[in-house]
């Protein structure tokens, strides 16, 4: 018996995610670097584009405790290097939200896909988000 191929798994969830989905932004916010002078840690942003389709949860999935009305569901597809964290936030259409929780689908450890929970407008941002 031959070994399922989990990389085309993801290639091919990539391609309908695309063909449905549209272009969304992944901002990360790690430390950037110390400065001695006001014993502070400097943050910064990274901004990384992804692939995405923004759904809306079922009523019967709010809970609300860990799902609350108004929270959306992402699914994204696997980028190279990139993996979503609880904390990050997610630009769509100029509204960005927070991500309250990531779940990967990972069969035989290749992740093929990730779904995201996200909460709330957080803040329109005050410029342009540009990505290099």
């Amino acid at each position: 018996m031959s070994a399922y191929d989990y990389d085309r798994a993801a290639s091919s969830v990539r391609r309908m995610l695309e063909r449905f989905g549209r272009d969304v932004i992944l901002r990360k916010s790690r430390p950037a670097a110390y400065d001695p002078a006001t014993s502070t840690v400097a943050v910064g942003t990274q901004h990384f584009t992804a692939t995405g389709v923004l759904l809306s949860y079922a009523q019967s999935e709010v809970d609300g405790t860990l799902i609350r009305q108004g929270d959306q569901r992402l699914l994204m597809a696997v980028e190279p290097l990139l993996r979503p964290e609880t904390g990050d936030n997610v630009v769509i259409d100029l509204q960005v939200f927070t991500v309250i929780d990531v779940r990967a689908t990972e069969p035989a450890g290749v992740a093929v896909l990730y779904e995201l929970q996200l909460r709330g407008v957080v803040l329109q941002p005050s410029a342009p988000v540009v990505v290099a």
